[in-house]
């Protein structure tokens, strides 16, 4: 139900706002991480097993996908382009994350 609800909303962000996708993914796997907070809270499963399967959804594929077949046949900047954008969401997904984490749980945001 978190994934679904974040994801979501991910999906929706992208496709009806001119946000762009990384962006959309930071507010999807933070909504996600805020979610598994609550749950965690009140039912005791270990965060990451809410959190993980949340987010996995919302590893881009299509666009490591086209990376490598723009790459295969030769167009090298589009390829670049699609990697590029691959990868601010890989690195999005987990900031949001973080995110969810420091606002909800003061125990960890203080230790060390």
């Amino acid at each position: 139900m978190i994934g679904a609800f974040a994801n979501t909303l991910r999906l929706e962000l992208a496709d009806l706002t001119s946000m762009p996708p990384a962006a959309a993914a930071f507010l999807g796997a933070l909504t996600a991480g805020l979610l598994a907070s609550f749950v965690h809270k009140r039912m005791a499963y270990p965060r990451i097993s809410l959190t993980v399967p949340s987010i996995v959804i919302m590893v881009p594929g299509l666009y490591m996908y086209r990376a490598m077949y723009y790459v295969g046949i030769g167009m090298i900047a589009s390829g670049a382009q699609w990697f590029i954008n691959a990868a601010m969401i890989v690195l999005f997904l987990p900031l949001g994350l973080i995110l969810a984490r420091i606002i909800m749980d003061p125990d960890w945001r203080y230790s060390g």
